[in-house]
């Protein structure tokens, strides 16, 4: 038994990639018979749909529902229509709608590469896949009760639901038993451990073995070459860059991804070069550099959101500080005019 709860870690992330995959493209909803909706859902839905008897019905993913719903937009913004005759307050609606599915999608699309590195840094062995596995299952945990307590709000009227909060709950208490397994065998994984270091080597994976003895001029000299390529860069890159992404929205945000891809590649370029004495083939290293750049991203991300997060409680804290000292000086006792003290 103790030598199939260790292989727990080893399936999880391909239990949960069908399911994060089937999010993508299939959404089962369930509703109480004769429940209203409103019209907009209901364009969104197939024509063959029973709406009013039927307790549960299969809908397209946001992958596949987002096509429909940008044809519908571009129904709407038909130049043959009147101006007073376009609907803005639908239209600006819809577009809200398609910008929330799309940022669904991207961070759908991630958690499956997600589901992929994990697998592969497990199976590598690397010091890194205690958090990206953890990572993972929490993000699963999450997804898992919210879906089960979805199907268990409508047992009463299909068994559909049932069969489904069944399902949940067993895929829940499969996740817990596969992070107390990632636990038992963290002291297991030290490979690839000069990947820890990566932050003392310079961009091209090398050491830096010279130091630049600091002088007056020389700083000088760097300050006005950055400034002069900053102007360089500002008048013949950013700003069409600027006028790109405002007027062709599309291929500015089709030049964005191939120049992510690109400083993507970059990354995982170097972190092979610096792994490959461990590694005992191109793909195993490939594939693990590609899991160590997604280490990374979250790495950064969650300090990015701690340090954002502090900065918001601390600003609050300053102004719940300054309103209450503003309250206090408008007290009568101490003789303040209100209009003096106000802030």
């Amino acid at each position: 038994m103790k030598k199939y709860f260790d292989k727990f870690p080893s399936i999880t992330p391909w239990i949960l990639f069908i399911f994060f995959a089937q999010l993508l493209f299939v959404d089962i909803e369930f509703r109480y018979p004769l429940s209203d909706k409103q019209p907009l859902e209901i364009l969104m839905e197939s024509e063959q749909e029973n709406i009013n008897n039927e307790t549960w019905n299969i809908r397209k993913g946001p992958i596949l529902r987002l096509n429909d719903l940008k044809n519908m937009k571009d129904e709407l913004e038909i130049p043959v229509i009147p101006q007073d005759g376009i609907p803005e307050s639908t239209i600006e609606k819809l577009s809200r709608i398609i910008f929330g599915q799309k940022v669904l999608i991207w961070f759908l699309v991630f958690i499956l590469v997600l589901c992929i590195s994990s697998f592969v840094s497990w199976y590598t062995n690397t010091w890194f896949s205690i958090t990206l596995n953890k990572t993972l299952l929490w993000i699963g945990l999450i997804f898992t009760f919210f879906h089960m307590m979805k199907s268990l709000g409508f047992v009463t009227v299909s068994s559909l639901a049932i069969i489904l909060a069944v399902y949940f709950l067993m895929q829940f208490i499969f996740l817990i038993l596969s992070y107390k397994a990632i636990n038992r065998q963290k002291k297991n994984k030290l490979t690839y451990e000069i990947l820890k270091h990566t932050s003392e080597l310079d961009e091209e994976g090398k050491k830096p073995t010279q130091k630049i003895e600091v002088k007056p001029f020389r700083m000088a000299y760097h300050f006005f070459i950055i400034i002069l390529v900053g102007l360089i860069l500002g008048n013949f890159f950013y700003i069409p860059l600027f006028l790109l992404q405002k007027h062709y929205a599309n291929e500015f945000s089709l030049l964005l991804l191939l120049m992510v891809f690109a400083l993507c590649v970059f990354y995982i370029r170097n972190y092979f070069n610096l792994s490959k004495e461990n590694i005992e083939s191109k793909w195993q290293g490939i594939l693990t550099s590609i899991s160590y750049l997604q280490y990374k991203f979250l790495k950064n991300l969650a300090m990015g959101l701690g340090a954002t997060l502090l900065l918001i409680l601390f600003v609050s804290v300053l102004f719940m500080i300054l309103i209450l000292n503003s309250d206090a000086l408008k007290n009568p006792a101490l003789g303040i005019i209100e209009k003096s003290a106000e802030f």
